[in-house]
């Protein structure tokens, strides 16, 4: 099938109501409170999804999570994780991927999780943080040391990354592991909980481990690792079980030392309802500033909703979007603050049951961290899905109709049904299923708890995904 005979497919399942030929949406309320809008574009093509919603109002509960709940994991693994991993994982309703990393996995910007700093900032570029209320946006600068019984200082580097040549690094549990391409010397301190947290505690120095490379991080510890160069420096003023000081601070437009959750991204896109892109300035080279890709991003309105977009791209279906697009979209949603957040291949939103947009690599890729929305359970009414389908089979550029219904044939309200897919088929909100690469594809409908699954194969045909 020809693009134009995919998006006239694609159009042919739309409602009548639809506002126009080129723009075409589906409004979904799973959830009270939680609104999750889908549109399809025909010229230019692209597929938007945005999600709506306000924390911590309906019982919503935001966070940060770290993939696999560490960021680096045993003997040297590298510690990504699934957008769908991590819902399951965490029972989250709403997931959406997070900040750059780097090949081994560590969030390359900001990250704070429940009052803990994961990761510190890269310089310049921006972040989202909140507490108790809605999304706040800055580019924070960091400062850690370490201060010796004597009074002399050992600045930090940086927090639960891998540690270069003259780095000194601190890990704590989060971090999972301490570690280095060249030797160093480790330092290991006794600390509580508090120790990750912003500000100033006490660490109790208890021994070295010399020229190591890597070194797990027990709990009720920290470690110290210099690297290479530096790792002279860490052998000076140490005597067992005296107290040093450990400080970490942030510093940047709003209160840091409130903030319970961090995740970084960039560049910023709105600033106070005007378009603001400067990837430059954050460091962003300029074919992931002005190319058409899949993308990520997270927004507010003025008066404190939280917008969150997933724009599909490298497909037949959606070409992508440039980051000054990116913005204009948001400022369209009502967003007077935004931030773009990683996307290309790990562009992925997870809703209810499964993932809603179509990652451009064919599968979801793993990655670093993510926010994640925790609402209460919906009402089990006890019914029992299953979903009807027009056909056994969809080809490559293919459709078939899916229908989800009650065992006694009754169909749920269309409004509250969401409709996910993954493998090699992409499912709209109406529930048609378009064949996008050769392979076996699964869908599955959900409404207030109950879902029901529908297993195809796509035959025949190249790959829809560029």
């Amino acid at each position: 099938m020809t693009v134009a005979g995919i998006l006239l497919a694609l159009v042919a399942s739309l409602p009548a109501h639809a506002p126009s030929a080129l723009k075409q949406q589906w409004v979904r309320e799973p959830i009270p409170g939680l609104r999750y809008i889908q549109e399809v574009f025909s010229d230019p093509p692209l597929v938007v999804h945005t999600v709506r919603f306000r924390a911590p109002e309906s019982g919503f509960d935001m966070e940060a999570v770290v993939a696999k709940e560490r960021v680096f994991e045993k003997s040297g693994v590298v510690s990504r994780e699934t957008v769908t991993s991590m819902a399951r994982r965490t029972g989250a309703f709403l997931v959406v991927n997070a900040d750059f990393f780097g090949s081994d996995g560590d969030p390359l910007g900001l990250m704070i999780r429940g009052g803990r700093l994961i990761s510190e900032p890269y310089p310049t570029r921006s972040a989202i943080a909140w507490a108790d209320s809605t999304l706040l946006f800055d580019a924070p600068t960091w400062k850690g040391e370490l201060v010796s019984p004597s009074g002399a200082i050992i600045p930090l580097s940086g927090v639960n990354r891998a540690a270069g040549d003259g780095d000194i690094v601190l890990y704590f549990p989060d971090g999972g592991r301490a570690s280095s391409p060249v030797p160093g010397n480790a330092l290991i301190f006794e600390a509580d909980a508090t120790a990750a947290s912003l500000g100033e505690s006490t660490v109790v120095f208890k021994l070295v481990v010399p020229d190591t490379r890597g070194l797990e991080v027990e709990p009720g510890r920290v470690v110290l690792l210099a690297a290479g160069k530096a790792a002279p420096r860490a052998l000076k003023d140490l005597r067992q079980n005296e107290e040093w000081r450990l400080r970490l601070s942030l510093t940047g437009t709003i209160n840091w030392s409130a903030i319970h959750h961090a995740l970084g991204g960039g560049p910023r896109l709105l600033t106070k309802g005007q378009v603001t892109v400067n990837g430059a300035s954050e460091r962003f080279r300029p074919d992931l500033i002005n190319g058409r890709h899949p993308r990520t991003a997270v927004g507010t309105t003025a008066d404190g909703e939280i917008v969150v977009v997933v724009v599909d791209g490298r497909s037949r279906f959606s070409r992508g979007v440039t980051l000054a697009e990116l913005a204009t979209m948001m400022k369209e949603r009502g967003c007077a603050d935004a931030v773009n957040l990683d996307g290309g291949g790990s562009s992925a939103l997870w809703l209810a049951s499964g993932v809603v947009n179509l990652p451009s690599d064919g599968v979801e890729r793993p990655v670093a961290n993510a926010l994640a929305l925790f609402t209460p359970l919906p009402i089990d009414n006890g019914a029992t899905l299953r979903i009807e389908s027009t056909g056994q089979t969809v080809s490559v550029g293919g459709s078939v109709q899916l229908r989800a219904v009650f065992d006694g044939g009754e169909a749920p309200p269309a409004d509250q049904v969401i409709w996910t897919s993954s493998g090699a088929a992409w499912v709209n909100q109406a529930g048609t299923l378009f064949g996008v690469r050769p392979g076996a594809a699964r869908v599955t409908a959900w409404y207030r708890g109950a879902s029901a699954t529908y297993d195809t194969a796509v035959a025949g045909g190249l790959s829809l995904l560029r």
